[in-house]
């Protein structure tokens, strides 16, 4: 199941106003090791590869902080164990129960499921050529 549109900035915010609430507490120490999968965008120089990177998430680390890998950018949320990559703005507040959203270039999955992410982007990309 995918986001069936982008929320817009506020909406953003606001859901993670809502994630900081006082809440049961979370089960991911928030300073373990998290690894992240992502792919570099289409026009990388090696093409679409899929990346896997060991990221430790410190207490102050938030929303919009950023990682360098490389020449990309990793986005992600502490309190949602979201990943995004660089072209994504706001991807994460339709979130339910913590799932991950991984964004692509093209297309977007909620299950980090390569060959979901491939479908989306081959069906967006054959689209585009037909518009």
């Amino acid at each position: 199941m995918g986001l069936s549109q982008w929320p817009t900035p506020q909406e953003y915010l606001e859901a993670e106003r809502k994630s900081a609430e006082p809440a049961a507490p979370p089960t991911d120490d928030p300073a373990s090791p998290v690894t992240i999968r992502w792919f570099t965008p289409s026009n990388y120089p090696s093409g679409r590869i899929w990346r896997l990177e060991l990221v430790v998430f410190e207490p102050n680390e938030r929303i919009f902080d950023r990682k360098p890998y490389q020449h990309n950018m990793v986005y992600w949320s502490q309190d949602t164990r979201t990943h995004l990559t660089r072209e994504a703005t706001c991807a994460s507040a339709a979130l339910q129960n913590g799932h991950r959203v991984f964004v692509a270039t093209r297309g977007h999955s909620d299950t980090l499921d390569e060959d979901a992410v491939d479908v989306r982007a081959h069906y967006d990309h054959h689209q585009s050529r037909h518009n």
